[in-house]
């Protein structure tokens, strides 16, 4: 299973954010890495007979945070919020489960896992299966990705030119739009390396 970690946060479509002054302090006893270790761990156990994987892509989001050589979330990052976002793919659909109710990011991806754990112990004692478990956290469909189409860096480098004259702060874009773009534009120069 390939695992990300994203500093731009991907919330669901239509879903409210909770207040800051209604957040709990969660109980878990973890730090950052130990609790991305425990959601990786959750996800990754969803096994069929003979230990073949159902997933093969987990991605973690997080509002900001510094990311470290290896591309996973340094422990002494800091956050905008405390809003995580994780999604992932089971048995050919894409599940996305998000939360902002705890005080921090680490309590709140314990809290993601624990769900997790949770749909894999229902489906172990027959309850319910993944996909009738997990319905309510399918994943809409990303938005295109402005450079599927681009086979060269130069395509690349084009199609970047073009979309940041709109997404730019400086010309009537944001800084939300433009990170989201140059998040973009790095995933297609890795692709074309």
């Amino acid at each position: 299973m390939k695992t990300f970690h994203e500093t731009q946060l991907a919330w669901p479509q239509g879903r409210a954010k909770t207040p800051a002054d209604q957040r709990k302090k969660g109980q878990f006893k973890t730090s950052l890495s130990n609790a991305l270790s425990r959601v990786e761990f959750a996800v990754s156990a969803f096994t069929a007979p003979r230990n073949n994987w159902r997933t093969s892509r987990l991605t973690i989001f997080m509002d900001g945070g510094e990311l470290g050589v290896n591309g996973r979330f340094l422990s002494r990052s800091t956050f905008r919020s405390p809003a995580v976002s994780v999604e992932f793919d089971l048995d050919g659909k894409t599940y996305r489960m998000a939360t902002d109710k705890l005080t921090d990011p680490a309590q709140a991806l314990c809290g993601i896992a624990v769900a997790i754990e949770g749909v894999r112990a229902q489906e172990r004692y027959g309850i319910f299966t993944p996909a009738e478990m997990l319905q309510s956290f399918e994943a809409l469909p990303p938005p295109k990705d402005p450079f599927a189409d681009c086979k060269s860096l130069a395509s690349v480098t084009a199609t970047y030119r073009n979309l940041a004259k709109a997404a730019h702060p400086d010309h009537g874009g944001s800084h939300d739009a433009m990170s989201t773009l140059n998040s973009q534009r790095d995933r297609a120069v890795e692709r074309l390396a």
